[in-house]
Parts: structure tokens; sequence; C-alpha cells
């Protein structure tokens, strides 16, 4: 949604193509609707622009009503004049140039049978880099740039329940004898439970709780809780069988531990499954190899680059990867720049690709891959897009020119976006060396 509505507002001829029915991906399909926002300084988001115009119209808080947010997705890509939406609608395949260097257009298929679509520059922004792979585009699948290419974090469904009683919740987490760890409370969200990490015991085979991501959001039949917490290892995200498998396996899990939470935990007596995920939470698959891979090192050094199109800065949070690795929060970088050039595929000259998938290192999208961050990617891409097709100059060539860098930094400026150059000083600063190894 971000970089079709920057597209187009910034006069280009845009198609946004959608396999769902709907608009949100996974933060209505998936109901992953916990937002993982950082905070700057003055307390408020360090990812604005359009990031920003989408979440004050859902409400402005680090979770949102499902059925609102596919509402406010629609409201900004229906306001745009030069946008066109095609939803239920398939991805076939990428049609290139002779050279294999550029996308020429793209076969698509939906109710109305098999089309194709030419155009002048691409946005891919699948959540796996489906249109770049497809078209040619380098990448790397998990830690292969950690020579693992089998270490993918773990994928989870979202629990989906009704009939948790909030208050009961809070009062029994501050009072004694509660066993499940230390609990953070707003009106809307609860986290921590670390203790049900060892003492909620799986039946399924590669599964494991963590402390529960609680949503609470008020609906006119009552309450509804949405649950990030349970992991599935070994899953290969782009395997629809094997994604088919976990949300099987993740369903029944859901039914024992709701069970579980029943009889252990205040406030869930009367917890019910109100339904059941359709889409897993998929972490890590594809990682574009880019003109620039964000490394690590940029990440915690909160590293500025001269092309930088957006910030980062949530935790580099690695989830686990298999039953034996608990995970980890890597570093907790204050900010740090991403690169237009982290956008850019080596080997094709009018895409971008925008989301997770994007130009970083496996750990460095420890951080990056969280949604706020993608939408400014997104944005940034956009805007890039628009003003690549008036210049007449590809993405390779455009993202060497300093000139046609900053006036796309000035536009994401006027547009709300926070682009501005900083100077941030990083833990051991001035003590040891770096040392960067680069595989591609």
């Amino acid at each position: 949604m971000a970089a079709a509505v920057s597209s187009a507002r910034n006069g280009a001829k845009t198609l946004l193509v959608e396999k769902r029915n709907g608009l949100g991906g996974l933060l209505t399909f998936g109901m992953l609707n916990f937002l993982d926002i950082k905070h700057g300084s003055d307390g408020k988001s360090i990812n604005k622009g359009l990031f920003t115009e989408w979440h004050k119209l859902v409400g402005g808080d680090s979770a949102f009503d499902i059925e609102l947010g596919k509402a406010a997705f629609y409201k900004m890509v229906a306001d745009e004049k030069n946008l066109t939406l095609s939803l239920s609608t398939q991805l076939v395949s990428a049609q290139l140039g002779a050279d294999g260097s550029t996308v020429e257009g793209v076969k698509l298929r939906n109710k109305n049978g098999e089309f194709s679509v030419s155009g002048k520059r691409f946005i891919d922004a699948t959540i796996d880099a489906d249109f770049a792979a497809m078209s040619g585009a380098p990448f790397f699948i998990g830690g292969e740039d950690i020579f693992d290419k089998s270490r993918l974090m773990s994928v989870t469904p979202v629990i989906h329940l009704k009939g948790i009683d909030w208050a009961k919740l809070k009062k029994a987490s501050k009072a004694s004898g509660w066993k499940f760890g230390k609990v953070d409370f707003n009106d809307t969200t609860a986290w921590g439970f670390a203790e049900l990490f060892t003492l909620y015991k799986p039946v399924e085979n590669n599964t494991r709780l963590r402390g529960l991501n609680l949503v609470r959001i008020r609906q006119s039949d009552g309450d509804h809780f949405y649950i990030n917490a349970l992991q599935i290892f070994g899953v290969n995200g782009l395997n629809e069988n094997e994604k088919k498998t976990a949300l099987e396996v993740g369903r029944r899990e859901t039914d024992h531990i709701v069970e579980y939470l029943r009889k252990e935990m205040a406030g869930f007596e009367k917890a019910t499954v109100a339904s059941d995920a359709t889409e897993l939470y998929v972490r890590e698959t594809r990682h574009l190899k880019a003109l620039y891979q964000l490394p690590m090192s940029d990440v915690w050094r909160n590293q500025d680059h001269w092309d930088s199109i957006g910030h980062g800065g949530y935790p580099v949070d690695i989830q686990g990867t298999s039953l034996k690795d608990l995970g980890t929060v890597v570093s907790n970088p204050k900010t740090y720049a991403i690169p237009l050039r982290s956008l850019i595929p080596q080997k094709l000259t009018n895409m971008l690709v925008v989301g997770r998938a994007a130009g970083y290192s496996s750990i460095a999208a420890g951080s990056a891959r969280v949604v706020p961050t993608g939408m400014t990617t997104g944005e940034a891409a956009g805007a890039a897009a628009a003003q690549s097709i008036k210049s007449n100059v590809n993405f390779h060539k455009f993202s060497a020119d300093e000139k046609l860098v900053e006036t796309l930094r000035t536009t994401l400026e006027k547009q709300g976006a926070l682009v501005k150059h900083f100077n941030s000083k990083y833990p051991y600063q001035g003590n040891g060396t770096i040392m960067q190894l680069r595989s591609w």
C-alpha cells in the first residue's frame, strides 16, 4: 500500500496487485495486529510519512482492530486518482527484456483470465520477494550469509480468543503466587509471561510456547484477543504444503494451550477459540542481494548513509530457529539509516524490493523486518519509481547520482517521512576494530 500510494501521489500511473481479496496482508489476514514500533527521543515513532497516516486511521495505538485496518488500507488506496487496485489477482510470470536486466511486464491471472501488463518500473512488496526471484534477482535463504542456509526463524500462527477477563488477568499478574513472570499492561496490550516458556509443555513436535504478546480489541460482540506466542520450527515458508501442515499443527496445539491456560492462569477460565489462523506469520525466507547489503555493523553502530531513504531502529529480534535455540535480541540500536541501494537488486535495473525481503543481512533483518520500517521502504520506493521515470534513469544509475538521490530525499521529507541525517554514538565506540565480512 505504501509503495503504491507514494508512487501515485508522485504522478506515476500505478497498478497495485494483491492476491488476496482485501488489503493488509499479514497484518489483517494473518491477524498480526500488534505493531513493533520504535520510538525516538520525542516519544514518537521514527517511521513517519505514510506509516503515520495509516497509523492515525487505525487509532494510533500499538494494536488495532483488524477490520478497521483493512478499511484504512483501502481508503488510502481508493483516494489516489493515479492508482488502480486489482484484488484476487495472482502473479503468473515476469516478462524480461532481451538482456535480462530489465522487467518489461508481468503476466497476471484473475477471474477474467490471464493477461499481461507492461510497465516502466516495478516494486516487489511481496513478503518473500516472489516477483524479484521470478525475474532473476539474486537472493539468499535464511542464514546462508552466515553459512547456515537451514537457519530460519520460527513461524507463528496467531491465536484468536474470546472470553478472557482482562481485569482479572491484570490483577492476578500483580498478586503473590503469580508464577508466569513479569507482565506489562496498557489498555490494549499485555506482554511478558516469560515463565510460560518452561511451565508449558507442548504436545505437538517442533513447537514451543514463549511469553505471550497479547492484544485486546473491543468490539460490539465483546472483547477479542490475539496472541503471538506459539513457535513452530523447521517450516520452509516458501513451501505451501509445509505452511498448510504448520497451520494444522498450530490449530491442534492451540487447543492444548487454551486448555492449559484455562486451568492455570487467572482470567482465562472462560477463554475459547474465536477463529483459526488462515495465514502463518513467517519471519524469514528470502533476502535480496542488493547493491548495498545492510550489515549488522551498520545497525549496532547507528550508521547514517548519504542515500538514506528512512530510518530503522527496532531491536534486532532474532526469534528461535530450533527447539535448542532460545532466540536472542542481538542489539538495541538508537537509529540507523536504510540506504536506497539496499532496495535495488544487483542484476535488475528497473525493480525495487521493499519490506522484510529487502537487501539486509540475515542478522540486520532481525530489526529491519518489522512493518513500520517496511512501510517506510515502500513509501521511498514509490517516490523513487515515479522520479526515475520522470528522469528517464534506471535505478542503478539513479542510486549513483547524488543530485537525484537528494531530490528524492527532499520529496520524502515533504511527504512527512523522516530522512534527516544524524550523527549518533554507539556502544564501545573507539574501542577495538570493526571487521566486516562481505559474502557477495
